[in-house]
């Protein structure tokens, strides 16, 4: 399949990959989602100015020439993902289901630039609306449309606001689908799984096998691409070799490493076992974010003066106070659900012979990647450890 990439698309990946390799050390089970985080930036970035605009741009690896070009690319990627909902996710017929969605929640004192409420809007597809943030219900209304957005896989993005909280910027992901061959459940039993590439627990873990399955291999990892119903979508399983730690794999997970491991791939026939899991996982970006270079957005030098209204009394500071992520996924014999919030608190050839048969047992801590083959957007990546 043809990829066309676009700066968001390549942004997913050196962002995720880059937050991947912070993350990892803390977390024994992650789940993020770099577009909903690269977009939810990327709100912000629409209305920053100077060495703030400039800081932002080097830890999204953003390499487009002005605000206005960014903005036509997002708004393209997020018409074709957009583009990927299913008419039913059940019974005949069922295919992918995609949503992100952004909105922007505005403190019914501020007044927004004109320019920057309608670029949300026009190119970022956010809806805008002003709320009284010394009232509950705002809150309520935030965490509503959150869950709306994302099949209440995530229920609520923040807990508080105060009337300090001028603007809260949020870009949501949802992803479900069916896979292709879906593994049979008859085939799904307690398999051995190696706890920190240590510790034997058993888990639940389905098991089929596939005669086109895309596939390869090194001396330091396995990787199966699993396919989902529709072909655009793939989950990959980065499998560590067992003399290799998952902590090495993802300290050499470029993506240059990314797209070298992807154009090696090709259909193989084998086995494959994967324990079945689901996991919930919420965080603070803000250190990560300051690890890769984007400092000032966090303080009283930051400019976003693009953000409000000429006529608006200008606070004597207004920078971005937080940045909350939170995600779901599942993964079952049937297919894949995934969720996540982004949530920004703005304070004031021929036929080849085939391939030898493989056999790839998901039995220690590896790597996920939910990806779009046709622009490169990496949806969901992450690390299971422990799938108990």
């Amino acid at each position: 399949m043809t990829m066309t990439t676009s700066y968001t698309s390549e942004s997913t990946q050196v962002l995720g990959l880059s937050l991947l390799a912070d993350l990892s050390r803390e977390a024994k089970n992650l789940c993020m989602s770099p577009i909903s985080i690269d977009l939810c930036l990327q709100l912000a970035l629409y209305g920053a100015h100077g060495n703030t605009a400039a800081e932002m741009l080097r830890t999204t690896a953003i390499s487009a020439a002005n605000r206005e070009v960014l903005a036509d690319d997002a708004s393209r990627l997020i018409d074709s993902l957009n583009s990927s909902k299913a008419s039913s996710y059940e019974g005949p017929g069922a295919s992918v289901k995609v949503l992100l969605a952004n909105s922007a929640w505005v403190h019914d004192t501020v007044k927004l630039n004109p320019q920057y409420s309608s670029g949300l809007q026009e190119k970022y597809k956010a809806e805008c609306a002003n709320l009284n943030f010394a009232d509950r219900q705002a809150l309520d209304t935030i965490n509503g449309w959150v869950a709306q957005h994302t099949e209440n896989r995530i229920p609520s993005i923040i807990n508080q606001l105060s009337p300090a909280n001028m603007l809260v910027l949020v870009s949501c992901a949802y992803f479900k689908a069916r896979w292709v061959h879906p593994f049979d459940s008859m085939n799904t039993d307690l398999r051995v799984f190696h706890v920190d590439g240590q510790h034997a627990v058993p888990v639940a873990t389905m098991r089929h096998e596939e005669t086109g399955v895309h596939f390869f291999q090194d001396e330091a990892v396995q990787i199966a691409r699993l396919q989902y119903i529709d072909d655009r979508f793939g989950m990959y399983i980065i499998l560590p070799a067992k003399n290799t730690s998952l902590s090495t794999v993802i300290a050499d997970f470029t993506q240059t490493k990314w797209n070298t491991w992807l154009s090696k791939l090709r259909p193989h026939a084998g086995a494959f076992s994967i324990p079945k899991f689901k996991l919930e996982f919420g965080l603070s970006l803000v250190p990560a974010l300051q690890k890769l270079g984007m400092n000032e957005a966090f303080t009283e030098q930051a400019d976003f003066g693009n953000m409000l209204d000429c006529e608006q009394d200008l606070p004597p500071f207004f920078y971005i106070g937080d940045v909350i992520h939170k995600t779901f996924i599942e993964i079952d014999e049937e297919g894949t659900e995934a969720a996540a919030a982004t949530a920004m608190m703005m304070w004031g050839a021929g036929i080849p012979k085939p391939p030898p048969p493989f056999e790839m047992i998901v039995d220690r801590p590896f790597l996920y990647v939910i990806a779009d083959e046709t622009t490169g957007a990496v949806l969901f990546l992450g690390t299971v450890s422990d799938p108990r």
